[in-house]
């Protein structure tokens, strides 16, 4: 990866049954203001998963919900990780609903995407 390569960091949310919509709706609001006021990342949008009933058992991690942040590097996207609101913000949130989350972080590499 170089210094300068868009890099995306994709968090998949798993929130508790007791945190209800409202709580998600306000978890995100902050979310996005926590990062885009910091001035360090490009975007921040986030998706809501879908549920479907399966055959999976309940223990397995189920994604509730989506995140991307966006920085123009890798050395913003370490710098955004260490600004001390986003940290607070966290922590808050965990302690009142212990979700779990899965991050993911990728290069962007424009029309190399589409594997067919």
């Amino acid at each position: 990866m170089g210094q300068d390569d868009m890099v995306t960091h994709t968090l998949v949310l798993s929130f508790p049954d007791a945190m209800s919509e409202v709580d998600r709706k306000r978890f995100f609001a902050e979310g996005a203001e926590v990062v885009l006021s910091s001035g360090i990342a490009e975007s921040y949008q986030y998706w809501p998963g879908v549920r479907v009933p399966s055959a999976v058992d309940a223990s397995t991690f189920a994604a509730s919900a989506l995140v991307q942040i966006r920085c123009a590097s890798a050395e913003l996207l370490q710098r955004l990780f260490a600004h001390p609101p986003l940290g607070e913000y966290a922590r808050r949130w965990r302690s009142q609903f212990p979700f779990q989350v899965v991050a993911i972080n990728t290069e962007d590499q424009p029309g190399q995407s589409d594997a067919r």
